[in-house]
């Protein structure tokens, strides 16, 4: 009670806490690479979210340039029933290199296109939380 809001990192799978997780949440926001893969296993996630009666919100993340899967993907995704946020996270190598030294993008640099991705981010984050 003392929290706006709370990010948990969970695993990608359905387990008893993966639910025990989303019973205590208001908003899920689910971060998904527009991939056959990512698609697979997000779909029974949503579902468990709906079941539950969540509300929730599709991030792409790691989202290629000019991909026709990407817009296949988004189809299915809204097929499905899901809410896709605006923003999106694309696949930058500084992504990872940030990452393997225990920083943010936006540690490195707070104008970068990389860290004005997750700025943007952040920003309709908290709008439509």
């Amino acid at each position: 009670r003392k929290y706006n809001f709370v990010v948990i990192d969970s695993p990608p799978s359905i387990t008893y806490d993966t639910i025990q997780v989303l019973r205590s949440v208001d908003k899920v926001f689910v971060p998904v690479q527009p991939s056959p893969v990512d698609l697979l296993a997000t779909i029974p996630f949503l579902n468990l979210v709906r079941q539950e009666r969540k509300k929730s919100t599709i991030i792409l993340n790691r989202v290629l340039p000019r991909a026709n899967l990407t817009d296949a993907m988004i189809l299915r995704l809204r097929y499905a029933g899901a809410k896709i946020a605006r923003s999106r996270i694309s696949s930058k190598v500084i992504f990872a290199e940030t990452y393997s030294v225990g920083r943010g993008v936006v540690d490195i640099s707070v104008t970068s296109d990389a860290s004005k991705e997750i700025i943007k981010l952040g920003n309709d984050i908290l709008r439509n939380f």
